[in-house]
């Protein structure tokens, strides 16, 4: 043992001493600090994302010269997008997308103003529309709970909206008494959105949330009986949509 004890105590000897005979001679030792200042990373915080929903337009503003339409309601359309994105920090992004509101049905009533009408009668109205949407959005992240981020935005833009014939029919009627022709034009547009995104890992993230989009107005072409345009003003939708999330690092 006083053997092993010996040879310990030179061996310790040693390393105290080395760093003295090193200094005698000049010689600094080097120390190899972690650097304070991460390295950037390139293409961090960009993103690409797509997306689905179901879109249920609620209300339709639509006039005929002074003659308001009542009662218009759409059929429930599928809408399909897609876009890219910043995450600036871990509070804000924005990002750039289009959506296609697939076609989807108008129907509404009107005064019959028609020589064979009577005092009351009212006619039916039907259309179709569809539409593509340009926005830019941004929206404010909520930290990050469990790997679920909740968020709100809003967006703005423009949407390229297209109507399809619209026809009216006299009460009884089963073939349409006007019918005015189909049209597209371009349009303000706005939208509201709130939701949470889920971290799948692997720099993909769920997305689900609700949309309420706003689109200014639309109108049909002119018709061949009587003159003037139909037109369409507020056209409010409300959307559930589900999307994914890519991170591009």
């Amino acid at each position: 043992m006083r053997q092993y004890a010996r040879i310990a105590a030179v061996i310790a000897l040693g390393l105290v001493a080395q760093p003295v005979v090193a200094a005698d001679y000049g010689y600094q030792p080097t120390i190899n600090a972690p650097s304070m200042i991460p390295p950037e990373e390139i293409g961090t915080g960009w993103y690409l994302r797509g997306d689905v929903a179901v879109n249920r337009t609620t209300r339709i503003d639509a006039n005929w010269r002074d003659d308001r339409f009542t009662t218009m309601k759409a059929a429930d359309s599928r809408v399909f997008g897609g876009g890219i994105g910043y995450k600036y920090n871990g509070w804000l992004r924005g990002d750039l997308t289009a959506d296609h509101l697939d076609p989807f049905t108008v129907r509404g009533r009107a005064k019959c103003r028609n020589a064979g009408c009577l005092p009351g009668d009212v006619s039916s109205e039907q259309t179709t529309m569809n539409a593509w949407l340009m926005m830019a959005n941004g929206y404010l992240d909520f930290g990050n709970w469990a790997g679920i981020t909740p968020y709100v935005g809003g967006g703005v833009g423009m949407a390229y909206i297209s109507t399809g014939k619209h026809l009216s029919y006299n009460p009884g009627d089963k073939i349409a008494d006007d019918s005015f022709g189909a049209s597209q034009r371009w349009s303000l547009a706005a939208s509201a959105m709130a939701g949470a995104s889920y971290d799948l890992g692997n720099g993909f993230q769920l997305d689900a949330g609700y949309k309420y989009l706003w689109i200014d107005k639309a109108e049909t072409g002119t018709s061949g009986n009587v003159k003037g345009q139909v037109q369409y003003r507020d056209i409010t939708s409300h959307q559930v949509r589900v999307g994914l999330r890519y991170f591009v690092y």
